[in-house]
């Protein structure tokens, strides 16, 4: 099977956003466990808002690059990998929208950049903190399904599609067990 380096652009942003994605549910999962005194606590929350603004602006771009292949994409994945990859995309896209309007009340910044905010509305901050903190669940169960479906095509399929994301253009050989 033949990578092709056109990949190349897709594999650096899904290690890129995969790596942010996991900083995220993790900076989210400590700041919660802090006291609402400790400074390091609004550091990662700061980080947090800003690494999901950013997440959010490389979403829509990926999305972007993924409709303009969609034919070649949707002939090279099953019925549930695409479904996964749009769960996970929809879930992000959520995820973001839920944290900027909780935080929204209290303003956002993008690396120090403020945002426009919508102002006086708690309630709708309140509902997106639950919507966020559960949609958070959902993302990682959708990331388990996402690795499960890549040593799905390791070992069932005996299908070497995914180290593509690994590795520019070279021949690969389907392993024989």
């Amino acid at each position: 099977m033949k990578v092709s380096t056109r990949l190349s652009s897709f594999r650096l942003l899904h290690w890129f956003m995969a790596t942010m994605i996991l900083a995220q549910l993790l900076a989210g999962t400590v700041a919660l466990e802090l006291n609402d005194r400790n400074t390091m606590k609004w550091l990662l929350l700061d980080w947090h808002r800003s690494l999901g603004v950013l997440i959010l602006l490389l979403l829509l771009i990926r999305v972007g690059m993924r409709l303009k292949q969609c034919n070649r994409i949707r002939h090279e994945q099953s019925g549930l990998a695409v479904t996964v990859h749009l769960s996970l995309y929809l879930s992000l896209l959520c995820m973001s929208i839920t944290g900027y309007l909780q935080s929204s009340p209290y303003g956002v910044a993008f690396f120090g950049l403020q945002l426009p905010v919508i102002r006086e509305q708690f309630y709708v901050a309140g509902i997106s903190h639950i919507l966020h903190a559960n949609l958070s669940t959902v993302l990682m169960l959708l990331i388990g399904l996402h690795l499960l479906g890549a040593v799905r095509h390791y070992k069932t399929l005996n299908s070497l599609q995914h180290l593509r994301l690994f590795f520019r253009e070279k021949e690969y050989k389907p392993i024989k067990f």
